[in-house]
């Protein structure tokens, strides 16, 4: 009877380490829970592209100038390469002038956009029988940049002369004004000796006028306008 019942109790203990081991070796470790982002650890939204600003670009003007005497026209024409520095026109005529002309671009190709806008100075002159006394290093009066008709593809029209205000200037004493010319004039003593006489800028002997007239060329890249250049054209005072 013992035997019996000890090898009963030996099976049983058998059975209850092999079942012991099976679950152990058959059990799956728990599922780990997903690792938590931290937020300076979250990537960066993607930006667009920036474009590079456009490198040099191989654009001239042709600017045409009219003779002041409309019943006997003659046209001048000069070709100007745009660069990053101001173009400045210098050598204008006291005959001819740029208001209602025309500027045509030439660079780019059919589908390269382009516009242009201009704006005017003024300033004071001196004026007596003959010489006068131009105080284009003074103060002065600057427009608004104001876009030019287009008359074709690459083509335009420059300012008539009535949408000019010529007259509009800062306000200035008499005594800013004689100091001006002095400054300016140097040892010529009879143009200081005249401006002394004007009662204001824009009175006689003393004249406001345009002085200088910028055509500033732009072209349109991706969605935004480009300044490809500025020309700068000095207009000759007096008369």
């Amino acid at each position: 009877m013992r035997k019996v019942i000890y090898g009963f109790g030996v099976g049983l203990l058998t059975f209850t380490l092999g079942a012991v081991v099976y679950y152990l070796t058959t059990l799956k470790p728990a599922s780990q829970p997903a690792p938590v982002t931290k937020p300076a650890e979250v990537q960066a939204e993607q930006k667009p592209e920036v474009k590079a600003p456009p490198g040099p670009v191989n654009v001239s003007i042709i600017l045409r100038s009219g003779s002041i005497d409309k019943e006997h026209p003659a046209f001048n024409y000069r070709t100007l390469k745009l660069s990053e520095k101001p173009v400045v026109v210098d050598d204008l005529d006291i005959e001819e002038d740029v208001d209602g002309e025309e500027i045509t671009i030439v660079g780019g190709d059919e589908s390269t956009r382009f516009r242009i806008s201009e704006r005017y100075r003024t300033s004071v002159t001196v004026m007596g029988e003959g010489p006068h006394l131009d105080l284009v290093h003074w103060r002065h009066f600057d427009s608004e940049w104001m876009p030019l008709e287009q008359l074709a593809q690459g083509k335009f029209r420059t300012l008539a002369g009535e949408r000019m205000n010529v007259e509009e200037f800062p306000a200035a004493t008499k005594e800013e004004l004689v100091a001006a010319a002095r400054k300016a004039a140097g040892d010529w003593q009879e143009a200081v000796d005249l401006a002394k006489t004007c009662p204001g800028p824009n009175e006689a002997p003393c004249a406001v006028a345009v002085s200088s007239v910028y055509f500033r060329i732009e072209m349109l890249v991706g969605d935004e306008w480009t300044r490809v250049g500025v020309v700068e054209v000095l207009i000759p005072m007096g008369c």
